[in-house]
């Protein structure tokens, strides 16, 4: 498997393959399950019980707020090379698409970023983020 940086879209039933390659290369990986998120509320609960936020995440109000964490938490972690795959995306995209849009947007400008050494003190981390 060449997993590299970027955003991607699979279909589900390539999840579990996808997630047992990344492990052997290496690879951090974080799911975000899908069937579990409802809306903004929900998607921003998950991943503040799943994923690492620095600094803490204290509420639900700012996409911008999640994404300053998200990346805090992810560049604090040792590996350089994340996966973050979010099974069952289209759940939330058929109920809240705009939500849902904001929720990749952030996933997308965390990722985008957090690969560039300007930003990482000369250690960027690679992030591939997979839509399932």
């Amino acid at each position: 498997m060449n997993l590299k940086q970027g955003i991607f879209r699979i279909e589900s039933s390539e999840s579990e393959t996808i997630i047992q390659a990344a492990e052997l290369e290496g690879w951090d990986v974080f799911e975000i399950d899908g069937s579990k998120i409802e809306g903004r509320d929900s998607y921003f609960d998950y991943l503040r019980e799943n994923f690492p936020m620095n600094p803490p995440l204290e509420s639900n109000r700012s996409w911008d707020g999640l994404e300053d964490s998200l990346w805090g938490g992810i560049d604090d972690l040792t590996a350089k090379r994340v996966l973050i795959i979010w099974k069952d995306s289209s759940v939330m995209a058929k109920t809240v698409p705009d939500e849902y849009e904001d929720a990749v947007d952030t996933l997308v400008q965390m990722a985008e970023t957090i690969c560039e050494p300007k930003y990482t003190c000369g250690d960027p981390t690679e992030v591939c983020v997979i839509l399932a």
